[in-house]
């Protein structure tokens, strides 16, 4: 739309050009010279303005940033230094009468089974020189042959202790000790 209204307004000015020329017997080099030192006082003066707009809003946007910069590096703590000291002689080596609760437990006794009801060991088997067991998963009372060292589906069977019958078997990232109980496969 502003391509037409822009057409008819160089088409009017044109007209109003020709009629101004012809009483005042122009000839047409000099028509065209008026009309170009006219354009360009026309189109020099909004340039000269959006540039001065343009200016000062970057100067402020300048001011700004340097202000907020210097406001940020006044609110900074300064770095602190600290230092550790040693520790006193009686604490660095503290004589230890009961055995502490993160130490591992003594190889002689087993683990104790692991408090996770919805994995159960319902039997073992020898086959050859591959042991497997039996793991019944509560919720769904599914149970599963697992080979120890081997993946069978979620789990992993990691080791059997026949002596006391635990199984230590890994699902989804937990280790799990689970003892030989009565596991019921169907209902």
């Amino acid at each position: 739309m502003s391509l037409i209204n822009d057409a008819l307004l160089k088409a009017e000015r044109d007209r109003t050009e020709a009629a101004a020329a012809s009483a005042a017997r122009l000839d047409p080099l000099t028509r065209a010279k008026l009309r170009r030192e006219q354009r360009k006082r026309q189109s020099l003066g909004p340039i000269l303005a959006k540039a001065a707009v343009l200016g000062v809003v970057f100067a402020l946007l300048l001011v700004v940033l340097v202000r907020q910069r210097a406001l940020n590096e006044r609110a900074a703590p300064p770095p602190s230094a600290l230092v550790a000291r040693p520790a006193p002689a009686e604490l660095a080596t503290p004589e230890l009468s009961t055995p502490s609760p993160f130490a591992p437990p003594a190889a002689s006794e087993p683990p104790p089974p692991t408090a996770d009801a919805d994995y159960a060991l319902a039997g073992m088997s020898v086959l050859g020189p591959d042991t497997l067991l039996s793991i019944v998963r509560q919720s769904d009372k599914r149970s599963i042959w697992v080979p120890v060292g081997k993946t069978v589906g979620e789990i992993t069977a990691i080791r059997y202790d026949p002596d006391h019958d635990l199984a230590v078997i890994r699902v989804g990232g937990r280790h799990l000790t689970l003892r030989m109980g009565a596991a019921s496969a169907a209902e």
